[in-house]
């Protein structure tokens, strides 16, 4: 796939991001970042493999009945979490500028499941999302904030922090992270 943008003057490690919808002029400033745009399912599962930083903008919906039908809508169609099966995530940090990404419903077990969870088991560092709606004005000032401390190699939980700090009013993002299998909060 051709990238529609590749930013001059990359230093350290480059970092891709998957962009979709809005916020790619608004991200195509920063710089250290391979900036692809793309839409559907399939090109969006294949291009995030092995992607450093991921940023999905698009419509979110959660499905409390039915979780892994939890989806974000592209162009040609929505990309349900069950659809992310496979596709390794390992080290990446995602962000999810989607109304709803980061809900989840627990199931039977007691596993919290919805599009975070899922992109958590596929090896993401941390996801990014938002837990209610989250307004396109809101994103527009907050994603550039966020993907700039993100360059600067902040932790993605302090990128957050200080890129909402500025905002009057409460912005639904969450930085999630997994746990390590002694129980203790791991690296993010």
């Amino acid at each position: 796939m051709k990238p529609l943008l590749d930013l001059a003057g990359m230093t350290g490690q480059t970092r891709r991001l998957v962009a979709l919808g809005g916020l790619a002029a608004s991200l195509a400033a920063l710089s250290s970042i391979l900036l692809l745009a793309i839409s559907g399912w399939f090109l969006t599962a294949a291009a995030i493999a092995g992607a450093d930083v991921v940023h999905l903008a698009a419509h979110g919906v959660h499905e409390p009945d039915n979780p892994l039908f939890s989806c974000v809508r592209l162009a040609d169609g929505p990309l349900y979490a069950h659809e992310l099966d496979g596709v390794d995530l390992s080290g990446a940090v995602v962000v999810l500028s989607a109304c709803e990404t980061g809900r989840a419903s627990v199931r039977l077990g007691g596993e919290p499941l919805g599009m975070t969870s899922v992109l958590l088991r596929l090896g993401a560092r941390a996801v990014v999302s938002a837990v209610a709606p989250l307004r396109d004005d809101v994103a527009a000032r907050v994603m550039p904030h966020l993907h700039a401390e993100l360059r600067a190699a902040t932790d993605p939980a302090a990128a957050l922090a200080r890129a909402v700090a500025a905002e009057s009013e409460p912005v639904p993002l969450v930085c999630f992270g997994p746990l390590s299998v002694d129980g203790r909060p791991a690296n993010v």
